[in-house]
């Protein structure tokens, strides 16, 4: 009895519903003072306990002095249970998801440190479903490939911007086309950074990766759609039909 309350709790009654249901189920016809007394609750609690199972209709009153009641089959409850919770599934499956995609709320979190931003940038494109539009240097390139390519195959659009040697060679990939002198001097300049944007809803920009690693996460709306057209840009002049919306 003790795993059926417990089980009944878990669908949605309260401990005091369960204990009535189950103690009616076992003696019915009942009055309140005898499901008191087998359920054991307080006598003062068993008019609010009886009234909302009768609107939930779970039990009935029978017409009788004293009034007694009688329960749901417990085969009628559990298809009654069992629609409620399908209806209840397969709406949450059409919705959440909507509601997920227009966050309520805006969020900017700093990331501290080189690892902390690869491992951030690493669950990013897990995540990804549809597009990674991203631009960074060889060497985090070398370090992400794997994780970009398991994204395309599981059918994510990929267009990465190479800043120098490029090891990507599936997606849409892109050389930055910098002048030989200031590839050159970017090349030997301290530090790289990154820029990643995942199903246009989420940003990582990092800077300094060779120094003191300081990088933003965000979902801000109007930070994620300047980093990604930065990226996208830089595809026009190879005649791509680009998503730019």
């Amino acid at each position: 009895m003790e795993d059926s309350l417990r089980h009944l709790q878990k669908l949605g009654f309260t401990e005091y519903e369960a204990r009535t249901y189950v103690a009616l189920i076992r003696e019915h016809p009942t009055t309140r003072y005898q499901l008191s007394q087998n359920a054991s609750i307080p006598e003062s609690k068993i008019y609010e306990v009886v009234r909302r199972l009768q609107d939930k209709g779970l039990i009935a009153g029978v017409h009788s002095r004293p009034l007694r009641f009688v329960p749901l089959a417990p085969e009628e409850l559990l298809t009654q249970l069992e629609q409620n919770t399908q209806e209840s599934l397969q709406h949450l499956r059409r919705n959440l998801p909507l509601l997920a995609a227009e966050p309520a709320t805006r969020w900017t979190w700093s990331i501290e440190g080189y690892d902390e931003t690869l491992t951030k940038a690493r669950s990013l494109i897990a995540g990804a479903t549809k597009e990674i539009v991203t631009a960074m240097w060889h060497e985090e390139a070398c370090l992400l490939a794997s994780d970009l390519r398991a994204a395309v195959d599981r059918g994510a659009a990929l267009f990465f911007l190479a800043y120098d040697q490029c090891p990507i060679d599936f997606g849409q990939v892109k050389q930055h086309g910098y002048q030989e002198e200031l590839r050159d001097q970017l090349t030997s300049a301290p530090g790289r950074w990154v820029a990643l944007v995942v199903d246009r809803r989420q940003a990582l920009v990092g800077e300094s990766l060779e120094q003191t690693t300081t990088s933003v996460w965000t979902n801000h709306g109007g930070l994620v759609t300047i980093t990604r057209k930065y990226v996208l840009e830089h595809f026009v002049t190879d005649g791509s039909r680009l998503p730019w919306s």
